[in-house]
């Protein structure tokens, strides 16, 4: 997860990285991504946005699908 600070709220986001999300894709998991709090541990379905999250009880909640159809992702950096 890349942790970004918004532009114009000025609040923490955690941005998951394209990797993450493609991995969950191809493993078929039905993972979820909280971009309030960064928590990745429960499951959803893949197109589901902003849905509660358990942990931090904020509506940041999304599906891997659609976190990369919205463009909300970081891309990995080429140079390893």
């Amino acid at each position: 997860m890349f942790k970004m600070l918004g532009k114009k709220t000025g609040k923490t986001y955690f941005i998951p990285f394209e990797s993450e999300l493609i991995q969950a894709l191809e493993l078929d998991q039905d993972r979820a991504f909280c971009i309030r709090c960064g928590d990745t541990d429960q499951t959803i379905e893949p197109d589901v946005e902003r849905a509660e999250c358990e942990c931090c009880e904020q509506r940041g909640l999304y599906g891997a699908e659609q976190l990369l159809l919205l463009g909300m992702y970081k891309r990995d950096n080429a140079a390893a």
